[in-house]
């Protein structure tokens, strides 16, 4: 499962999610502030 399609299926509004170097793709990063949550 790719981090995209896990960013879609939870429920992080509010929240905060940290993750590695291999983490910072524009897709995932635009779908984490999309979804209104913040990440590290």
């Amino acid at each position: 499962m790719t981090g995209k399609i896990l960013i879609e299926l939870l429920e992080i509004e509010n929240g905060i999610l940290t993750f590695d170097i291999m983490g910072y793709q524009t897709d995932i990063t635009d779908k984490i502030i999309e979804k209104k949550a913040d990440y590290v």
